[in-house]
């Protein structure tokens, strides 16, 4: 399998070389397609994503949802929040609803447990920032 591997990575670089004469190159993509046919893994590889994403999920699913976000304060909630979800290695998503004068944001990430829960940390310190903010205005 490596030999047929490093064949067929070897034909591919000699048809798209560029002082690679025309018919050579043309010969050597025909070649490349017989390879392919005897063994089709070589043109299209299992990648690790799609091996990852046949294994069952194992993390937590977090939602927030802040309702009372003021315009002029919607970026640095954002920034604060992608941040550490990005220093965590979580996924997430950031929603809106501009419906009203104040913006409501849902936020969803997932990621382990411990992690999840870390952002969770953060989210709580903000809505509480959000909160000490809208009493004084």
């Amino acid at each position: 399998m490596a030999d047929d591997r490093e064949r067929f990575t070897k034909v591919l670089a000699l048809a798209i070389h560029p002082e690679t004469i025309a018919t050579e190159a043309l010969a050597a993509f025909h070649r490349a397609r017989e390879l392919a046919k005897a063994n089709p893994l070589l043109a299209h590889p299992p990648s690790e994503r799609a091996t990852a994403l046949r294994q069952p999920y194992q993390g937590k699913v977090y939602r927030a949802h802040i309702t009372s976000a003021r315009q002029d304060r919607i970026l640095t909630i954002l920034g604060l929040f992608s941040k550490r979800a990005y220093e965590l290695d979580l996924k997430y998503q950031i929603n809106f609803d501009h419906g009203d004068s104040l913006t409501k944001i849902d936020l969803v990430w997932s990621g382990s447990d411990k992690d999840c829960k870390g952002l969770a940390r953060t989210v709580e310190c903000v809505i509480n920032y959000i909160n000490i903010k809208n009493r004084k205005n």
